[in-house]
């Protein structure tokens, strides 16, 4: 019973590391990983500095990454092409990107469809202050108070 069990443990643990490639098995790039290669990463803008022409994401709860946006970067909200100094801090943006020299070079930054459809203004538009679709107010009459999108219910 014993040698059975030891057999299974064996073979579960051959299984594992086969399905699981160890970390010493990836191979890297010979300048650090992702050298001629490009990647996408999503998240919301936490800064922009147009002077040394750097966006900054919040990627996570804790993590921010700044990217340079390299001459001819592209930036749009996938309507129409948009200026660094177009992008406000909390709006979601997608940035393509590589690495260089231990730097994030951005190429292109999309303004991502929902952030476009929640009215938030990167464009430079304002957003309505009544949702869509809604119905306008009387004449005479305040329209009523909307709820900001991800605001806690109130009752």
């Amino acid at each position: 019973m014993k040698r059975i069990l030891a057999i299974l443990l064996l073979v579960t643990v051959v299984v594992l590391v086969g399905v699981s490639a160890p970390p010493w098995s990836m191979a890297q790039a010979p300048s650090g990983g992702m050298a001629g290669h490009t990647a996408m990463i999503s998240g919301k803008i936490a800064s922009v500095d147009v002077d040394k022409n750097l966006l900054t994401l919040k990627t996570g709860l804790y993590k921010r990454q700044q990217f340079t946006l390299e001459p001819g970067a592209t930036i749009s909200d996938g309507q129409r092409a948009l200026e660094l100094e177009e992008l406000t801090p909390g709006t979601e943006v997608s940035v393509e990107f590589r690495e260089e020299n231990g730097k994030r070079i951005a190429q292109a930054v999309t303004v991502e469809p929902a952030a476009r459809e929640a009215g938030a203004e990167p464009a430079g538009g304002t957003p309505s202050a009544e949702p869509e679709g809604a119905a306008p107010a009387p004449a005479g009459e305040e329209p009523a108070a909307t709820q900001a999108p991800g605001a806690p219910q109130q009752y």
